[in-house]
């Protein structure tokens, strides 16, 4: 195939993925730059990208205006997460040389050689993860109490999430930010992330073993989560060797697991008929799927694709397992693919508490919005069971009220009554305990804050903004050094694995990487988010630190309203010191 007919049908396959569905802007630049690249054209200029490229006026200003450049960064950067999930076709990786804007066609070295390969991967020996210690679980009326039967003097400030040791084929691990187990060691970004570390993917996203008796909001209720189905393929060379014997069988079971536990989606019971789900997810395993081992497609109804990922298995079983749960934690967030397409089918306001719940969710970024709907949903549905979610998000913007009025957080008045109901409606419903969490890293009291955060785990495995957040606040209650490495490389591939990330999330992302030092990777992370008009609070905070990060002189002129924002967001006084002292810096 000649370069021009090979550039265009790579391109056309990545313009399908949803990380650009979902990206007007980036999907507008990819087109302009692979338009340019069949043409010849090959001299084009920062002032040509911006203008005929991006829409900029004619009068735009290279000195002043970063918008190309940032643009261009991220396309680099969504592009490298593209190929971090999916194989090219002959024609090779479709990439783009820093300081140049020509498209190029190359192999997975020539275009990104400073990603760890995929088989080194397997080269690296995973350290042993130890069973977990177990948070005791009070009633609704009560507050997290430390850890039950740790050793004598034991700091109860490490308080894990309630767990147990999972068995062969279950969640691989816990949360990073509760447990005390050993993670493996970290690797280069931004691809070896993204293939290699998966495991410590789960430990971001994969909850207690024992969600499975309490599936909340998974049951098959009218007007509830669309139901979906899961099919699991493999063919008879996959389970050849020693290795992937039991492969099959323990994906298999990991993928309902994760199914089963998630907020937005009723996985199908067994003997329900595949014709009553609204989405299905197949999982091929074994050399009909080509190269890589695996490949996991996300249907709907109309047989339409709307995410596809290939998983690579180099030999390590739990990296393997571990990205398959990641993929699937993607799609099922409250703010992922599955919400996101059923958000874009409500065309008024929503009239069931499921409706409510995922479009409370998109609207997170704007608190006027939010509210006036959380109101309205409480008031025409309030013993229902997402009613719990919608009581915390109120707490939690009553508190920022607080905030913005010079009052301190503490465990009193409307706010924390709220909270309190909603620890009575569902004790171990995640936002709820994240708020306990948040007041208690306000009040100075770390251990009862990480006993809150361990217990918001357990079944927020679908909550990458949620882990972000705890990840944050944490930061000022100083860990062990191992617990404290692991919360950095939990942080790093959650920036890795959200190439996308809505408003909240990355905003979140952007302070815990401040709050724990990591300078570089909080600038990689402020291009992960382009904003143009803003339309609120989250989004205002993100730009002043975006500005920040790249003018020393803006945020000396500005330090008092910009830790103003972040004081909104972020309660735990040490970690905002942190925070801060990197934005001197």
């Amino acid at each position: 195939m000649d370069f021009n007919g090979a550039l265009r049908l790579e391109v056309d396959r990545i313009l399908a993925d949803p990380l650009f569905v979902r990206a007007p802007i980036q999907t507008r630049l990819l087109k302009f730059l692979r338009d340019h690249a069949i043409a010849g054209d090959h001299g084009l200029t920062q002032y040509t990208v911006a203008v005929d490229g991006l829409g900029r006026p004619e009068d735009f200003d290279l000195s002043s205006d970063s918008y190309p450049r940032v643009q261009v960064s991220r396309l680099r950067s969504n592009l490298a997460s593209y190929y971090a999930r999916n194989e090219p076709v002959e024609g090779g990786c479709v990439y783009i040389k820093p300081g140049d804007y020509r498209l190029r066609l190359g192999s997975r070295d020539q275009a990104y050689p400073d990603a760890v390969s995929r088989n080194s991967v397997a080269e690296a020996e995973p350290e042993p993860v130890p069973p977990p210690a177990v948070v005791t679980s009070p009633g609704p009326d009560q507050e997290p109490n430390g850890v039950a039967g740790s050793a004598a003097g034991a700091d109860a400030s490490e308080a894990p999430a309630a767990a147990s040791t999972p068995s062969d084929g279950e969640s691989l691990t816990n949360s990073a930010v509760a447990q005390g187990s050993a993670a493996p060691p970290a690797r280069s970004l931004p691809r070896g992330v993204f293939a290699g570390i998966a495991v410590l993917v789960t430990l971001a996203l994969i909850a207690a073993v024992w969600w499975g008796k309490d599936r909340l909001l998974t049951e098959k209720l009218p007007g509830g989560p669309p139901a979906i189905v899961l099919s699991v393929f493999s063919d008879d060379s996959f389970a050849e060797g020693e290795q992937t014997a039991m492969l099959v069988s323990a994906a298999e079971r990991i993928a309902r697991n994760q199914l089963s536990r998630s907020f937005v989606s009723r996985l199908l019971a067994e003997g329900e008929k595949d014709d009553l789900a609204q989405y299905s997810i197949r999982l091929s395993m074994g050399s009909g799927a080509g190269n890589p081992d695996a490949l996991l497609h996300l249907y709907n109804d109309e047989n339409d694709l709307l995410y596809t990922a290939t998983i690579p298995f180099t030999g390590d079983r739990e990296l393997f397992l571990g990205e398959i749960e990641a993929n699937l934690a993607y799609i099922t967030a409250p703010n992922g693919l599955i919400s996101h397409d059923q958000r874009e089918k409500i065309t008024e306001e929503p009239d069931t508490p499921y409706e409510c719940f995922i479009v409370i969710e998109g609207s997170r970024a704007q608190p006027g919005a939010a509210f006036a709907l959380i109101e309205s949903c409480l008031e025409r549905f309030p013993r229902d069971r997402f009613a719990a979610y919608w009581l915390a998000r109120r707490s939690f913007m009553q508190y920022q009220q607080l905030l913005l009025q010079g009052q301190p957080v503490t465990r009193s008045g409307q706010a924390w009554e709220d909270n309190l109901a909603a620890l009575k409606l569902d004790e171990h419903n995640p936002f709820a305990n994240f708020m306990g969490a948040k007041v208690s890293f306000a009040e100075g009291d770390c251990s009862r804050a990480r006993a809150y955060v361990g217990r918001a785990l357990e079944r927020g495995t679908s909550f990458p903004a949620l882990l972000a957040a705890g990840l944050t606040e944490a930061s000022g209650c100083p860990p062990d050094p191992e617990t404290a490495q692991r919360e950095e490389q939990t942080v790093a591939l959650l920036l890795a694995v959200n190439p996308d990330p809505d408003p909240l999330l990355h905003l979140y992302l952007t302070l815990s990487l401040l709050a724990r030092g990591q300078e570089d990777l909080a600038r990689e992370a402020t291009g992960r988010l382009i904003i143009g008009e803003s339309q609120g609070l989250v989004e205002d905070t993100t730009e002043s630190i975006r500005r920040s990060l790249t003018d020393p002189d803006y945020f000396a002129a500005n330090r008092p309203e910009i830790e103003q924002q972040i004081a909104l967001f972020i309660w735990s006084e040490n970690a905002r010191r942190q925070i801060i002292a990197q934005l001197e810096g």
